[in-house]
């Protein structure tokens, strides 16, 4: 909160609620790469508490994490999303690491209701295979067709867009990597940004791709940073 009032973002839709926040324990190696120990809190509780009126009413563009959909309170998230969905809302899902955690049926209402799924390669692989053992990249192109854009993240080296049953490659932007928490945030944040500026996701890979390489070089969850210096 306190960098998000010194950047003068805007918090108006922003909802703090009471209960014990969790932590994470981050153990970081040489070359920038992490393993979390995490205790779940408050934060992955959904309530429609959550979503102000003016949110609701008015919101072009959700971004969902696989970690939301862990929680008894996952049915209701779902239904949220099915009511934003009926206004045109756009939803971006990253899976996450846990993807294989999800209840089944949950992960299938959730990849139903997706405009643009945003696994890395591991979670592509298990997400075709519980699709019926396709290869990823067929499984991606499959979901294209189907209305459902792709990105399939694989770190230092890019990754690929998949839209209406074509593949472009994105390069991943070359940074000193000091830490890579927060990377896959930082990727699907940018890709809900251009969504809701309406910018085409063959340009928003790369301001993602950008917005991953900044978080990548410098060292905890966002840093202190200028969030004006990101360009694609």
């Amino acid at each position: 909160m306190d960098f998000m009032k010194k950047e003068k973002l805007p918090l108006d839709c922003v909802r703090q609620i009471s209960g014990n926040t969790g932590y994470c324990f981050v153990f970081l190696e040489p070359d920038g790469e992490r393993t979390f120990l995490t205790y779940k809190g408050c934060e992955t509780e959904y309530s429609d508490d959550l979503t102000a009126d003016n949110a609701a009413n008015s919101c072009s563009v959700a971004a969902v994490t696989g970690y939301y959909l862990l929680d008894v309170s996952s049915k209701k998230l779902i239904g949220r999303l099915k009511a934003l969905k009926t206004t045109g809302c756009k939803i971006v899902f990253d899976p996450s690491p846990l993807a294989g955690k999800i209840d089944a049926a949950y992960l299938k209402e959730m990849l139903g209701l997706s405009d643009v799924l945003t696994p890395n390669r591991a979670e592509a692989e298990f997400l075709a295979r519980i699709a019926g053992n396709e290869p990823p990249e067929q499984w991606a192109i499959s979901c294209s067709e189907k209305g459902a854009a792709v990105i399939i993240k694989n770190g230092a080296a890019g990754g690929a867009l998949y839209e209406s049953g074509k593949k472009t490659h994105y390069a991943a932007v070359s940074v000193n990597v000091v830490d890579t928490t927060g990377a896959g945030d930082s990727f699907t944040g940018a890709i809900a940004y251009a969504l809701g500026e309406g910018i085409p996701l063959a340009k928003g890979v790369k301001l993602a791709a950008a917005a991953a390489g900044h978080t990548v070089s410098i060292k905890g969850p966002h840093g202190e940073f200028d969030i004006g210096v990101l360009r694609c």
